[in-house]
């Protein structure tokens, strides 16, 4: 990965404007459990998860159960780990933390995800179509 090799730097930001638009939490509710996982040093897992299985209506969200027990029962949040998560998540503890993230965002001009930027120059996700993730890099440095 780009990032992982150190020729990017990977800024993700969780945004919340989903719940404005469909008048409901479950976009808030879903950044405070990816971030309560970082807690757990399972961030990149549990983000990919929630992507990865978005419920096939949008707006519908996912339960307090998936949130708190499924995913993170699938990217291998257990014991102690699992027990400060569920506490992290019930508290809503980085409620303020996901609230902050989205309002940055929005300072910075980002209307939906994904979004892409290379050295402040929006990248259209129309350039993202038919692209090999392999080659991302190329696309990347073209737009740099």
């Amino acid at each position: 990965m780009l990032a992982d090799a150190g020729d990017i730097e990977l800024r993700n930001r969780n945004m919340t404007f989903l719940d404005n638009n469909l008048q409901n939490d479950s976009s808030t509710r879903s950044g405070i459990a990816a971030a309560c996982s970082d807690v757990t040093g399972k961030y990149a897992a549990f983000h990919a998860e929630i992507y990865n299985h978005q419920p096939a209506n949008e707006g519908d969200g996912y339960t307090d159960e998936v949130l708190r027990d499924t995913i993170p029962a699938s990217v291998g949040i257990t014991g102690e780990a699992l027990t400060k998560f569920q506490a992290c998540y019930d508290e809503q503890s980085t409620k303020a933390f996901v609230q902050g993230m989205n309002d940055l965002a929005s300072k910075d001009g980002i209307t939906g995800t994904p979004s892409f930027h290379v050295n402040g120059k929006d990248i259209p996700l129309s350039d993202f179509s038919g692209v090999d993730p392999t080659t991302l890099g190329d696309l990347i440095k073209k737009n740099a």
